[in-house]
Formats: structure tokens, C-alpha cells, sequence
């Protein structure tokens, strides 16, 4: 009877544990920093780091073993801080974006680490361009409230359902170009983003 049972150890192997949810709607949030930039004609050139934080949904599906894609949609608050020539502004904005991803999963089958790459286009709701008009009177002014941008990062997926990233988002447009050129005074602001560190967390469902 013994090698029968030392038969049966040997064939048995215990059925894996299941592997994370790889088509399903998710909802996160995500808080990061943003590298806003600056320039006047005076060559005022001034980076600044603006805290931002937002809510996100979206849905992920996976066509194979390690790549995927996913839909989202996501909505973002910023408030921006200025100082030049003499003048300080402070505004707030609000960004609502939609992007789409491709995903690549790796390593561990169970809580996979990955890494993502995307694109997507945002818009932009802000008071900037109105207190810009009201401290520099009658100025020919144009903003882009919306643009495309690129979306990058490193994922890691724990306890089957729930991910955690770490992603830089670029937007390749000027939220704000502003200029008058006259015989009495020059005048000409650009305002734009180099870019937006972040941290996100997701739930699968």
C-alpha cells in the first residue's frame, strides 16, 4: 500500500491559484505633480511643480497572454500658481481627458508587473486666460483648452484585483499664448506643460 501512496503524491499537483481578472471595468484615483512652464517676452523663463489630483474609469481587455489594451476616461483638478513681472496669479483647472493604452504584462502570471504606453486627448477648464486679461488690459490673447497627449508608465497588479501605477503624461499643446507688439509696450506670455508625474490606484471589478 505504500507505493500506492507514493504513487499519488507524485501524480498530484495542486491547481494554481487563478490568475488576475484580464477583461474588466475599473475605477481609480490618481494624485501627481505637474511641470508647468512659463515664458514672456521679458525671457522670463519659470518652471513650476503644481499639485494635481483626479478620479478615472475605463475598461481593460487582454488579447493574449501578456498584451492588452484599455478605454478611460478621467477628470483632474490643478491649481496653478504664476509669478512674473511683478505679478502673482493663481487659478484653478480642470482637465478631462480621454486615452487609450496599450498594455504589456510580465513576470509574475499571478500579480503580473507591466508597462504601458498610450495616447489621448484632454481639455482644459480654467479662470487663467480671464485674470491674464484683467491684470494686462486689452491684450490679444488665444487659448488652447484642448490637445493631444501621451501617456507612459509602470504598472503593478496585487491581490488579483487591484493596481497600482506609476505613469508621466505629456501634453503636446500651449494651454495659453498671449501678445501685444506695439510702438508703446511689448507684451507676450506662452504658458504651457512640460508634464505630470503620478501615482494611481485601480480596482478590477
Amino acid at each position: 500500500m505504500f507505493w500506492f501512496y507514493y504513487v499519488l503524491v507524485l501524480c498530484y499537483k495542486p491547481s494554481p491559484p487563478p490568475p488576475p481578472k484580464r477583461s474588466d471595468l475599473f475605477v481609480g484615483a490618481q494624485l501627481g505633480l505637474t511641470l508647468n512652464h512659463i515664458a514672456t517676452l521679458k525671457n522670463t523663463n519659470k518652471t513650476y511643480l503644481d499639485p494635481n489630483y483626479g478620479l478615472r474609469v475605463g475598461y481593460e481587455g487582454y488579447f493574449g497572454s501578456y498584451g492588452g489594451m484599455r478605454i478611460y476616461t478621467n477628470i483632474s483638478y490643478e491649481n496653478i500658481h504664476l509669478d512674473f513681472d511683478d505679478t502673482q496669479l493663481n487659478a484653478s483647472m480642470l482637465h478631462y481627458a480621454l486615452g487609450a493604452d496599450y498594455l504589456f504584462e510580465f513576470l509574475n502570471p499571478i500579480n503580473p508587473s507591466g508597462i504601458f504606453i498610450g495616447m489621448g486627448y484632454e481639455w482644459n477648464s480654467s479662470e487663467l486666460s480671464k485674470k491674464l486679461i484683467e491684470d494686462v488690459k486689452n491684450q490679444y490673447i488665444t487659448q488652447n483648452s484642448h490637445g493631444i497627449f501621451m501617456n507612459v508608465g509602470i504598472s503593478q497588479i496585487f491581490l488579483r484585483s487591484s493596481k497600482v501605477e506609476l505613469g508621466f503624461k505629456v501634453p503636446f499643446y500651449t494651454y495659453i499664448k498671449m501678445e501685444r507688439i506695439s510702438k508703446m509696450k511689448n507684451f507676450k506670455i506662452n504658458i504651457r506643460s512640460y508634464g505630470n508625474f503620478y501615482v494611481a490606484y485601480s480596482y478590477i471589478f
